[in-house]
């Protein structure tokens, strides 16, 4: 076999490898902002082993809704807690949590703070069936207001 055929076989490996365990680690949460408060992202703690979040855009605006993208780390689960500020300054807390499908325990996808608090629309489990892949492949939430 020449060498790049070897070469190209590595590659398509990689690349099947990597679509893969992306599809598998990660979660698309959808926020809808039910109210009239606006809610901009502060940022995140209390991630596991390096959890990586992405929101766009970051302001939530009334009526209007946020995509949230969670990566798990390979063989880890999904966790954090997204901070975000309404315009009185208060702190609302995004808990985020998404098991692999080897662990026992319910996801949590939870807005809370001191008016507001969210109810779960839909969630969509991984059609992968795999110790390795998270539970949950997507979501949604509504904020309302207390």
């Amino acid at each position: 076999m020449s060498v790049m055929k070897i070469f190209r076989v590595i590659m398509i490996t990689l690349l099947m490898t990597t679509q893969y365990c992306y599809a598998n680690n990660t979660l698309i949460l959808t926020v809808i902002n039910c109210t009239h408060e606006t809610f901009s992202y502060a940022g995140v703690t209390d991630t596991y082993t390096k959890s990586l979040f992405a929101i766009t855009p970051p302001c939530i605006l009334p009526n209007n809704l946020t995509i949230i993208t969670g990566t798990a780390v390979l063989f880890s689960d999904l966790m954090g807690t997204l901070h975000f500020y309404d315009t009185l300054g208060n702190d609302n807390v995004l808990a985020i949590v998404d098991y692999r499908q080897m662990r026992l325990g319910q996801p949590i996808f939870s807005f809370q703070g001191p008016q507001f608090f969210s109810v779960i629309q839909t969630e969509t489990r991984n059609p992968e069936i795999s110790p390795a892949a998270l539970t949950y492949t997507a979501a949604t939430i509504e904020i309302r207001g207390k």
